[in-house]
């Protein structure tokens, strides 16, 4: 049982994968790609060039993140999703993020209307 005003601590699952001063970091140097789907899609939602959308990932803060969920292609890959509740670029944005440890590059796996 919690006492009344304490804090809960979040678990594991509600927490990212990859912190946003990493991917800032990553994004920073120029270590960032993106899955085809995510170029496509964010193209047809947005009309977003690959720049846009590192600079919409640039704009995510802690509060957006929504959870964490394993790739359907590749099960060995944690995404850290990302809801932001509040427009960015003028958008309502649903984006799936990672960092690959082989490469270390900020990997884009989708970024669409919400």
């Amino acid at each position: 049982m919690v006492s009344k005003g304490a804090k809960r601590s979040r678990s594991m699952q509600e927490m990212p994968a990859y912190p946003l001063d990493e991917v800032n970091q990553l994004i920073a140097e120029g270590k960032v790609d993106f899955w085809p789907n995510a170029l496509r899609l964010a193209k047809n939602d947005f009309g977003w060039s690959p720049k846009e959308i590192i600079e919409a990932v640039g704009r995510l803060r802690p509060i957006d993140f929504h959870k964490r969920e394993q790739c359907d292609h590749y099960p060995k890959i944690v995404l850290d999703v990302y809801r932001p509740r509040r427009r960015i670029k003028a958008e309502w944005i649903y984006l799936h993020l990672y960092i690959n440890d082989e490469t270390n590059q900020l990997i884009i796996n989708s970024c669409k209307e919400r």
